[in-house]
């Protein structure tokens, strides 16, 4: 999950503007009000269905933008970006799932980032970005 949330979020860098990535991938939140429930028993309130409906709001006004340009690759970065925010809320809903089963903060980081790193690797190699 976590790879895929890395590697979502740099591709939708690279397709779309830094705005519309970064703000695609804010969007984890309203990911988590519909994961939560399903997944770790929190229970969605009231005004945060209300900050559902006005998040939505934000990005389809965005999205309306990448289809409006034709011949663009907004929309594919933004879609990404809104990829990555969904595998981010995944990571979220495993940092609050992994410690109930014995699991420490610390050791979940540990090989989250390892992981990542060695299956990033290819990716900072091949696009020269060490010189």
């Amino acid at each position: 999950m976590a790879v895929l949330n890395d590697l979502s979020y740099f591709f939708a860098f690279r397709l779309t503007t830094v705005a519309n990535a970064a703000l695609a991938h804010q969007m984890a939140p309203v990911f988590l009000l519909f994961l939560a429930p399903q997944f770790i028993g929190e229970k969605t309130k009231k005004d945060e269905w209300l900050a559902l409906l006005a998040s939505l709001l934000g990005i389809g006004i965005i999205y309306g933008q990448g289809l409006a340009i034709k011949g663009s690759k907004d929309f594919l970065g933004i879609t990404l970006g809104l990829a990555s925010a969904f595998f981010y809320a995944l990571v979220v809903i495993s940092y609050r799932h992994l410690p109930q089963k014995g699991l420490s903060t610390s050791y979940i980081n540990f090989w989250r980032y390892f992981i990542s790193t060695l299956l990033l690797l290819p990716f900072m190699i091949g696009s020269n970005w060490f010189g």
